[in-house]
């Protein structure tokens, strides 16, 4: 009796704590640099849309998933400080893999010359982490890269409903205690929980998505920005999660609340080439401000 009533109690106080408490309180909120934990070399030929968003020197920042030959998808926190210097690494080869691979540097690079932010990014809370980047020279589909798919319509029932368990992948660190990146690509097999019992204890909106603690697989740091997969259709963004792999869920940016967002931006972006330098600028002072704003 009294363990059940301890349990209520402490039920209560975790979720006060979600609604009452920022993000940034947590022990260790993992996202902006965020790992497959528990997970095992990828299947090549179900992550050819998978892409690796590394900085100038190499480093790996983030991943994405390939849209069409131009376009990207990815988490809007990963735009960061060194955004001019993004590269997209294409998973191209068989043999072929992201991190000290000796083909490594024959795959197919094209620079990111635009980011757009939802415009209600906000990073204190992490809500509408999503971000269109579109590149400066095509990735096109052959037997080494596919484009990925995303869902027609957004899904009227909770995710459990339709997606009960999904794969996520990344090229981020596989173990909460190390920031070694692991030479071949991850996934993981997780189970996805409805969203009235991820805001017990994690504060979200109903445009995020997580998934269970149970599973003992979890994304981390270097896995943000990569897809959620429910069978052949990308559904989730890694976003963020308190550590890696611990007692709280995962956060994941749910795709299909934002459909209208990725079409219309990529309909109505820019495409003049030789104005790529001013809207680098551009999208990292938009960015820059969204976060700005949001904080007064």
């Amino acid at each position: 009796m009294y363990k059940m009533c301890w349990s209520k109690i402490l039920n209560i106080v975790i979720y006060l704590c979600s609604i009452l408490v920022p993000i940034e309180a947590f022990a260790t909120v993992s996202f902006g640099q965020t790992r497959i934990i528990g997970g095992h070399r990828c299947d090549k030929s179900n992550t050819k849309f998978m892409i690796a968003l590394t900085g100038y020197t190499g480093n790996h920042i983030c991943g994405g998933s390939l849209l069409n030959s131009y376009w990207v998808l990815s988490a809007a926190h990963c735009e960061g400080d060194h955004i001019q210097f993004y590269a997209i690494d294409a998973h191209t080869r068989d043999d072929w893999v992201k991190a000290g691979g000796l083909l490594k540097y024959f795959a197919p690079v094209s620079k990111v010359i635009q980011i757009i932010c939802h415009s209600n990014y906000n990073r204190n809370s992490v809500y509408n982490d999503i971000a269109l980047m579109k590149l400066n020279k095509p990735l096109y589909e052959s037997n080494y890269i596919q484009f990925v798919k995303l869902p027609s319509v957004e899904h009227p029932g909770d995710v459990p409903e339709f997606c009960p368990r999904a794969v996520i992948m990344g090229w981020g660190t596989t173990n909460r205690n190390s920031f070694k990146i692991p030479m071949w690509l991850q996934c993981a097999k997780v189970s996805t929980i409805t969203f009235a019992e991820c805001k017990r204890v994690i504060p979200i909106t109903e445009n995020a998505m997580c998934t269970s603690v149970n599973d003992k697989q979890d994304t981390c740091n270097g896995d943000s920005g990569g897809p959620l997969m429910c069978g052949n259709i990308q559904y989730g963004i890694t976003s963020w999660g308190v550590e890696c792999a611990t007692i709280y869920p995962a956060v994941y940016t749910r795709v299909d609340k934002y459909l209208d967002f990725i079409r219309y931006s990529m309909k109505n972006t820019q495409t003049n080439k030789s104005n790529s330098k001013f809207f680098i600028i551009l999208s990292l002072f938009v960015c820059k401000q969204f976060d700005y704003n949001n904080t007064i």
